[in-house]
């Protein structure tokens, strides 16, 4: 899960470096209730370059969900590019990938 202590803030990284249909990809980050906290709609200027976001929440317990939105949902990798994604808490990395077809699925 991606959770920390009970008392202490801590940051949620989501690194995207993009395949070079950026524009078909977006990500949300939500909590235990299912509000989102996070999500990131990425541009055409994002394509074939890595875009970092770091997003301070406090102690719960929160889902990561990828999707890609075109029709083709061809994810990130490796038709278009080779794109992939990475989400860290501290020093753990929690998920990564790239080859999905619609989403990722939660990943919590």
């Amino acid at each position: 899960p991606i959770e920390s202590g009970p008392t202490s803030q801590f940051d949620i990284e989501v690194f995207v470096f993009h395949d070079r249909f950026a524009e078909e990809t977006s990500w949300t980050i939500t909590n235990s209730v299912g509000a989102v906290v996070a999500s990131r709609q990425s541009q055409a200027n994002d394509a074939n370059r890595g875009v970092t976001d770091t997003i301070s929440v406090s102690p719960d317990t929160y889902t990561f969900v990828m999707t890609d939105s075109e029709l083709y949902q061809d994810g990130i990798c490796c038709q278009y590019g080779f794109g992939r994604y990475q989400v860290s808490v501290g020093n753990t990395l929690i998920a990564t990938g790239g080859n999905f077809a619609l989403s990722t699925g939660p990943v919590t």
